[in-house]
C-alpha cells in the first residue's frame, strides 16, 4: 500500500505555506522517525535536492517532490514505534 506524499502532507496538516517549506518540515518528521521510505526509486535525490536548493536559497522543484510515493507497508514498524512513545492521559471526569 502506498501513498502520494502531496495527500499525505496534507492529511497530517503539512499545508498553508505557499512555498510548501511545510513539506520538508515533514520530510524531517518522517527521517526522525525512521518512516522515510519511500517507493518512488529517486526519492532519497529528491528530497536531498530539496533540502539543498532551500539551503542554497535556490527555488525548490515542489512538483518532483509532490510526486513522491510514501510506502505505508515498509514504514509500519516505524510508525508503531512512533506511536508506542506516546501516552494516553484520560483527565478526570473527562469521557
Amino acid at each position: 500500500m502506498t501513498i502520494p506524499f502531496g495527500f499525505l502532507a496534507r492529511e497530517l496538516g503539512f499545508t498553508g505555506d505557499p512555498d510548501h517549506r511545510n513539506h520538508l518540515e515533514l520530510c524531517q518528521l518522517l527521517e526522525t522517525h525512521d518512516a522515510s521510505i519511500f517507493s518512488t526509486s529517486t526519492a532519497k535525490y529528491t528530497i536531498d535536492q530539496a533540502f539543498y536548493a532551500e539551503g542554497m536559497q535556490r527555488p525548490i522543484d515542489w512538483e518532483s517532490l509532490e510526486a513522491l510515493v510514501w510506502n505505508c507497508k515498509a514504514n509500519a514498524g516505524a510508525c508503531e514505534t512512533a506511536v508506542a512513545k506516546y501516552k494516553k492521559v484520560d483527565i478526570k471526569g473527562q469521557k
